[in-house]
């Protein structure tokens, strides 16, 4: 994914203020991806700082899940997850506030990594054993994203947006190559004013 999801939401805010950034990723478990991938699960028992108004606050992994309908229409919980986003995103304004949340595409594996997360066993897990729960590759599996965006504009009118990105070859994301219209990568972005709802999508 190497931080595409945080760029298109910096793209899609750049005429804001005050601006708040909210990625939700499904992580496909049958997905073609290297050992790295699951590099986040040692760090799933270290709390970590997120940013709210520019303000810092701390935070658990795992925790404060918020249900998300990605792209191709599976809704689930996701929830919080440590990643540099949380920092890059604030450093550059319009940018206050800033989260990123997963969520598996089979709910039970998700229900089952937040249990052994908030139980405390998965401190008490081996590296190997942790590897084996989450590091499971397979053939191959489409990697859906939403990014949130809010802010205002310079009338101060209440903006939000939505960006969706699919791509059916997995975490091969890469921003230019969906930008150009290459390959098999799209993504929507949805407008919207105010609790007006929707009114355009291109």
């Amino acid at each position: 994914m190497g931080g595409t999801p945080a760029l298109f939401g910096k793209l899609h805010s750049a005429d804001l203020q005050e601006v708040t950034i909210d990625i939700f990723a499904l992580y496909a478990t049958k997905d073609k991806a290297g050992s790295d991938s699951a590099a986040y699960m040692n760090r799933l028992t270290i709390p970590f700082n997120i940013y709210t108004k520019g303000a810092a606050r701390t935070v658990v992994p795992m925790s404060e899940p918020l249900a998300v309908t990605f792209p191709n229409g599976f809704r689930t919980n996701c929830y919080r997850l440590d990643t540099p986003d949380h920092l890059t995103l604030v450093q550059t304004p319009p940018v206050t506030s800033a989260s990123f949340r997963i969520a598996f595409d089979q709910k039970w594996s998700t229900a089952a990594l937040v249990s052994l997360v908030r139980s405390g066993l998965w401190k008490l897990l081996g590296q190997k054993v942790r590897q084996s729960i989450l590091y499971n590759p397979g053939q191959g599996a489409a990697h859906e994203v939403v990014v949130q965006i809010e802010g205002r504009d310079q009338r101060g009118v209440r903006i939000r947006r939505q960006v969706e990105i699919s791509d059916p070859n997995g975490q091969t994301i890469q921003a230019q190559r969906i930008l150009a219209g290459e390959g098999q990568s799209r993504y929507t972005r949805h407008l919207f004013s105010g609790k007006l709802g929707r009114i355009a999508s291109r």
